[in-house]
């Protein structure tokens, strides 16, 4: 993909060759600049005033009108230069350039290209009314120019492209991070769980004959069970640590979404019958759902987001879960509470390992299911609900 100024003009002698671009072209669209000019600040106002009518491109203007101006001055020199040329290494690379500032811009890529459409309607429409006037060759003029601007959305194109490639390679050196950490954390793990194995078994052994012994003093009784509890959860600290450094294998099947969420939920009746929680459940589309998943994983994922939602929405509150099938596996389900919400510089941090907002929380929950949800191709996000609370989704595609 080009980035240095000979490799942008190699490509742009490549892309004049296939258009069929030739010295007779460059002639013609010089000796049209001087007639074409007087329409230049029409097309320009036509241009700007296009952006500011739709929202979309409306935010990228963020300066004013005096970023218009400017804005509006270098459009200017770009269709200037245009009929000016010369058409070689150096009008390439700024031609290049202005593809490469549409990306830093964030400017969506179907738009840059409905832009150029823009810009080629109103200069072959000048030149249709110079043809009229018999001033020039308008089909001479609109076949050199449309080559020309051909190779400039060409430019545009590649200039997104390596965007596209530059965010791949970011992201596969992320990933490798990734599992280089979760190795580490994996490595680590084990070693400590082996040499805790034996002292967590002594201890277990001998809180049980303890447990034994003080059966008449409940005192001594509830102490020892505070003990058992936090041996109880260093054991799932352990557990939950070594499942999220594990590697994901996972072992697909054919599933029916619904009866597969009934189940999870029915599995929680002690924790929400206790709560007294009220629970919606909305099946849309396609029924029944079938999902190509590893049944396992997603019962993890959707017993960690039941068993949330469960907390937040507390004594009588309510959850809501949708699932949307639209066919082909792809599946949106959504679970959401009544309960305070997440902050936002929490949600911003939700999914991190570690991260916890409970007392008694690994803060490992969530990061396993995200991870899962990648396993599967799919994704995990959190926003707030129509109850009020926070509500979790995750699409399967």
């Amino acid at each position: 993909m080009p980035s240095h100024p000979d490799d942008v003009a190699i490509v742009y002698r490549n892309l004049q060759k296939y258009v069929g671009w030739s010295d007779f072209d460059a002639r013609v669209i010089k000796e049209l600049r001087g007639e074409i000019q007087p329409y230049f600040q029409a097309m320009i106002d036509d241009f700007y005033q296009t952006i500011n009518d739709h929202d979309f491109t409306r935010c990228i203007i963020t300066g004013g009108e005096d970023q218009i101006s400017r804005l509006k001055g270098t459009l200017y020199q770009w269709l200037d230069s245009l009929f000016s040329g010369p058409y070689g290494a150096e009008f390439a690379w700024s031609r290049w350039r202005v593809g490469i500032r549409h990306v830093e811009i964030g400017l969506h890529q179907a738009y840059a290209i409905a832009a150029m459409g823009r810009l080629r309607f109103s200069i072959n429409e000048a030149i249709c009314a110079l043809g009229k006037e018999q001033r020039v060759d308008a089909a001479a003029a609109i076949g050199s120019i449309n080559k020309l601007l051909d190779i400039d959305l060409a430019l545009i194109d590649l200039a997104y492209q390596r965007k596209a490639m530059e965010q791949l390679h970011v992201a596969a050196q992320e990933k490798v991070q990734q599992a280089e950490r979760l190795a580490s954390i994996g490595q680590m793990v084990t070693g400590l769980a082996h040499e805790s194995r034996n002292a967590l078994q002594r201890s277990q052994a001998s809180l049980e004959a303890l447990l034994l012994d003080i059966e008449d003093r409940p005192d001594a009784l509830a102490q020892a069970r505070h003990i058992q509890v936090a041996l109880d959860h260093l054991h799932m600290l352990y557990e939950e640590v070594r499942s999220y450094a594990a590697p994901i294998v996972l072992e697909r099947e054919e599933i029916d979404a619904e009866k597969l969420i009934n189940l999870v939920w029915e599995n929680l009746k002690p924790s929400w019958s206790q709560f007294q929680t009220q629970v919606e459940f909305h099946y849309r589309g396609l029924a029944p759902c079938i999902i190509n998943v590893d049944r396992y994983r997603m019962i993890q994922v959707l017993t960690n987001l039941f068993q949330n939602a469960i907390e937040a929405a507390g004594a009588q509150g309510k959850i809501r879960c949708t699932v949307t099938c639209h066919g082909n596996s792809q599946v949106e389900v959504a679970i959401e509470d009544d309960g305070p919400g997440i902050a936002d510089g929490v949600a911003k941090k939700i999914f991190e390992p570690f991260f916890t907002t409970k007392s008694k929380g690994t803060g490992l929950g969530l990061a396993i299911a995200q991870r899962i949800m990648e396993a599967h191709n799919g994704k995990i996000s959190v926003s707030r609900g129509e109850l009020g609370g926070a509500r979790f989704s995750f699409q399967l595609n």
